[in-house]
């Protein structure tokens, strides 16, 4: 589901926290490496890049707040088998590093390798990239000022809704097809929460939503219609489309 407008709206819980130039989000809901690197360039963002004490002090402290005792978090430190050295995903230089004792950085690599960040110690760790992490973006703030895809509402989203590309989503998944709702009773439920059965926009927001079913036995609808041509519900043109191969696409 997607919401049109923030009745949830709060200027006091803005997601992103400012420091230095840059701003930072730090999301709780854990995922892999890989989803929750799509999931910050989604934002215009990366995962996290650190080039000094005082940037890994200030995001340990958030971390601390957020976190119930200590939880490791995603940051954009990897590395592969083509790649002999750890490097950001920001492509930014590994100006300052902060391993924990004991780390396994300095190993041969024999897969990809990525890193979490301890919310306690601050420290480093590389392991294997499937693990379920929260995780810090980060985005450089610039002058250039372009006309967002969607409006950028200062706030946050409602409890057990995710923040994504400028949306807050909430999946539902039944237990079993039995319990499912037909399409035009999905699209009133989401109705009453004031948004539409979700638009998928490109590529990005389809691998974050099909990462967040992996593991799911049942399908999900979505606000796609026909209606002589195909339409999202919340009116918005269709430029993105993921056809099953099955699929009758006209």
């Amino acid at each position: 589901m997607e919401l049109n407008k923030p009745y949830w709206y709060n200027d006091q819980n803005e997601p992103w926290v400012f420091y230095r130039g840059a701003e930072y989000l730090l999301a709780k809901q854990p995922f892999p490496w890989e989803g929750v690197n799509l999931a910050c360039m989604m934002m215009g963002a990366h995962l996290l890049s650190v080039h000094s004490k005082e940037e890994l002090r200030f995001i340990r402290e958030r971390m601390g707040k957020l976190s119930l005792g200590s939880t490791d978090w995603w940051i954009g430190l990897s590395t592969d088998l083509v790649r002999e050295e750890f490097s950001w995903s920001d492509e930014s230089a590994v100006d300052y590093q902060n391993w924990a004792e004991g780390s396994s950085h300095d190993a041969p690599v024999k897969q990809k390798q990525c890193v979490t960040m301890s919310s306690i110690s601050g420290q480093w760790s590389a392991g294997e990239c499937g693990g379920l992490h929260a995780h810090v973006c980060k985005r450089r703030t610039v002058s250039v000022v372009e006309i967002p895809r969607e409006p950028h509402y200062i706030g946050g989203c409602p409890e057990r809704w995710l923040y994504f590309g400028h949306k807050c989503l909430l999946l539902h998944l039944p237990n079993s097809s039995e319990e499912g709702k037909s399409w035009r009773d999905a699209q009133s439920i989401c109705s009453s929460f004031q948004g539409t059965l979700v638009a998928i926009q490109d590529e990005i927001e389809q691998a974050y939503i099909t990462m967040l079913l992996q593991g799911g036995t049942v399908g999900v609808w979505i606000g796609l219609r026909d209606e002589d041509t195909m339409k999202w519900t919340n009116g918005k043109p269709v430029s993105y489309t993921n056809w099953s191969p099955v699929e009758p696409k006209n």
